[in-house]
């Protein structure tokens, strides 16, 4: 595969779990130029240390993509000792750090790391040059220049936006919370359910944290609502294509709620990832009926400021 020209795009896609991102970055994923390689922060473990399947059926270590990308990466050396390194620069980037990393300034490939500065900043720095090199070689492997990262964490996110040489965009995803904790209560392969008053805390607060990283890339970002995703596909998708700079035409979709996907290889994310083919796009919406009226008050009453402020009825 050819080389694309230009530094690597990156469409990093944020917010909560279970709020439609696997779905958002297959979709983006079929754009011309564009590569969804599902969730990046995920690979060192997932995709090095404890393989799971990548999107096209393979260990990632096997797949055509990853395996050159990893081998790449890890420059003649065992991949473990890599991710081994990875993960422990990852501890100094969680959700309570969003606002540090939002704070740390530019970090270039090849600067040195000043001795005094605290570990805190150098694992970051460390971590955030290995993830520039990873980008770049998914781009020049795939021979794309948009890369569709649906990590969802707002830490990384804010990292992302520090990278010399990457230029960013990102979606802020939000579903209604009684949406997302009814969600989590629903057992599904390979993803562990989530306790309702953890997840509606959760909701609020990685919510608040991908707002944080919209207000510091006001040009380069945008808020979409799960709900109105799944009404408008079409015009919704076109338009986060447009904000990254990637070609509206040819869509992906069949129809105004049916999307072409084909195989694809994305490391991480919902089991979901596997489907291909013609798929219709459907809103999940069981809690309205489904929910008991006693989670519905409880998560309404944690989220209800959220909610308002993201444009939600906290009745009917």
């Amino acid at each position: 595969m050819s080389q694309a020209p230009g530094r690597p795009r990156v469409i990093y896609i944020m917010g909560s779990g279970r709020s439609g991102t696997t779905l958002l970055g297959s979709i983006l994923g079929e754009y011309t130029g564009a590569f969804g390689a599902g969730e990046i922060s995920y690979i060192w473990e997932r995709g090095i240390l404890q393989p799971r399947g990548c999107g096209c059926g393979r260990e990632p270590l096997e797949c055509p993509v990853w395996g050159r990308v990893i081998e790449r990466l890890a420059e003649g050396q065992d991949p473990r000792l890599l991710a081994e390194a990875q993960l422990e620069r990852r501890h100094w980037i969680r959700l309570r750090h969003t606002g540090a990393l939002l704070r740390m300034g530019r970090i270039s490939p090849s600067s040195s790391i000043a001795e005094r500065l605290p570990r805190s900043h150098a694992a970051r720095v460390a971590y955030g040059r290995a993830l520039m090199r990873l980008y770049g070689l998914l781009v020049e492997v795939t021979g794309r220049g948009t890369i569709i990262d649906t990590s969802k964490h707002p830490a990384d996110a804010a990292l992302l936006g520090q990278l010399d040489g990457i230029e960013s965009t990102f979606v802020h995803v939000v579903r209604d919370a009684r949406g997302v904790t009814h969600s989590w209560r629903r057992k599904k392969e390979g993803i562990a359910r989530r306790k309702t008053i953890l997840a509606a805390l959760d909701w609020v607060v990685t919510n608040r944290a991908a707002d944080a990283v919209r207000a510091r890339h006001p040009r380069a970002s945008m808020m979409l609502r799960y709900e109105d995703l799944m009404l408008a596909p079409v015009e919704h998708a076109t338009r986060i294509a447009r904000l990254a700079g990637l070609p509206p035409e040819p869509t992906p979709f069949a129809d105004a709620t049916t999307v072409r996907l084909g195989t694809n290889h994305t490391v991480s994310g919902n089991p979901d990832r596997f489907t291909s083919g013609l798929t219709a796009i459907q809103m999940d919406d069981r809690w309205h009926r489904a929910m008991p009226a006693s989670l519905r008050s409880l998560v309404t009453g944690l989220t209800a400021i959220d909610l308002r402020r993201y444009g939600y009825a906290l009745r009917g």
